[in-house]
């Protein structure tokens, strides 16, 4: 029996060093994984940094060697004359670039390549502004020299009365003329004729320093809009009478108008009021009728409940309320002015819970009657 029970002992002694052992050992591994895994990461850390610089400096050399291309193309332009050149229709070929050369030489061909189809397309871009543009200075002169008998050319040219009344003040410009000797006049006709009707609005006949400003500003690529915002400044952009509320992303499935001409459908303001109240009302209890636990099913994996917005046309309707309003009180009988204003008030209260002079502009006056 105490043979057996030393036997037991000395098993269990084993057993707790063999235990402790392996302890030890798994405690050892463990804390060599660690280091080899923090080693790593930043191994790993290491090369993405080397390669993201790698990356950048790629792309700047790229970028610097497109710069130089551009710039040796705009210096290239300026060998153009409008006065001179003619419509190429030969079709441009292209140099194939060799597989052994050298970073210069492709960006040399590159160049070369590029300004073969620059010279063709910008050629060809003036001829046409100087087509359009000796078309309305022959027109000048015709009007001119023909006197009567410009009625007859009109008559079988294949033009509209309103373009070559447009046509005319552009061959009469001097200002025009200016930039075309110059190479700087606008390709577009349509901002030839704009830049006609600012002349004297900005006083570029008898303003040397204003005409040679706006000279300077202009070239073959200057736009109505680029005219537009030179003399009055960038067009303030009008805010859209359309807001969905917290939507970022409308997207329209139902629409509902009006009839805008009066002889068709009278145009009343607190209907518009209500039908969107009303609107309001039936998007909100079908929400919460059709939620996901009513329906018992999902159509998106994180369960995200449907949103739907109501826009309103704000403006519209305001327009509509101040055009009715003066409607009223212009009316000849003042007991069916009274009677209609007092009516009229009442509702657009009870269902906007706004008083009609909130909406209606203060400067709007009317014989008899008085702000209720």
């Amino acid at each position: 029996m105490t043979n057996t029970n030393s036997k037991v002992k000395e098993d269990r002694e084993i057993t707790r060093e063999f235990l402790q052992s392996l302890a030890n050992s798994t405690d050892n591994a463990y804390e060599k994984f660690s280091k080899f895994q923090k080693t790593s990461n930043n191994l790993v850390k290491e090369v993405e940094e080397k390669e993201k610089i790698l990356q950048l400096e790629k792309q700047r050399k790229k970028d610097q060697q497109e710069t130089n291309i551009r710039d040796t193309i705009k210096k290239f332009s300026n060998k153009f004359d409008m006065n001179s050149n003619k419509m190429i229709v030969e079709r441009v070929v292209c140099e194939k670039v060799s597989k052994n050369a050298t970073d210069d030489q492709v960006i040399k061909t590159r160049t070369n390549n590029i300004q073969k189809f620059y010279s063709s397309i910008f050629n060809n871009i003036l001829v046409g502004v100087k087509s359009i543009y000796n078309v309305c200075v022959e027109l000048y002169n015709a009007e001119k020299e023909l006197k009567d008998d410009f009625g007859i050319l009109k008559q079988v040219l294949p033009l509209s009365e309103t373009t070559i009344a447009k046509y005319l003040k552009i061959g009469k410009s001097e200002l025009l003329s200016d930039l075309y000797k110059l190479n700087k006049l606008p390709e577009s006709w349509t901002t030839q004729y704009y830049i006609t009707t600012q002349v004297t609005k900005q006083n570029l006949n008898s303003d040397e320093t204003a005409r040679e400003a706006f000279i300077n500003m202009c070239s073959i690529f200057t736009t109505q809009k680029d005219v537009f915002e030179y003399f009055y400044g960038e067009k303030q952009k009008s805010p859209s009478p359309w807001e969905y509320g917290d939507l970022t992303k409308p997207v329209d499935f139902l629409k509902v108008a009006i009839e805008s001409d009066n002889r068709l459908s009278g145009l009343e303001p607190n209907t518009l009021f209500y039908i969107r109240e009303r609107v309001e009302e039936v998007v909100e209890d079908a929400l919460k009728e059709m939620s996901i636990d009513k329906l018992g099913y999902s159509t998106d994996h994180m369960d995200k409940p449907m949103k739907v917005g109501v826009a309103f046309n704000e403006h519209l309707a305001n327009g509509i309320t101040t055009h009715t309003f003066e409607w009223i009180t212009k009316l000849g009988s003042k007991e069916l002015r009274e009677k209609y204003l007092t009516a009229f008030k009442k509702k657009f209260k009870e269902i906007t819970s706004k008083t009609v002079n909130s909406v209606v502009p203060n400067n709007i006056e009317y014989s008899d009657l008085k702000s209720k």
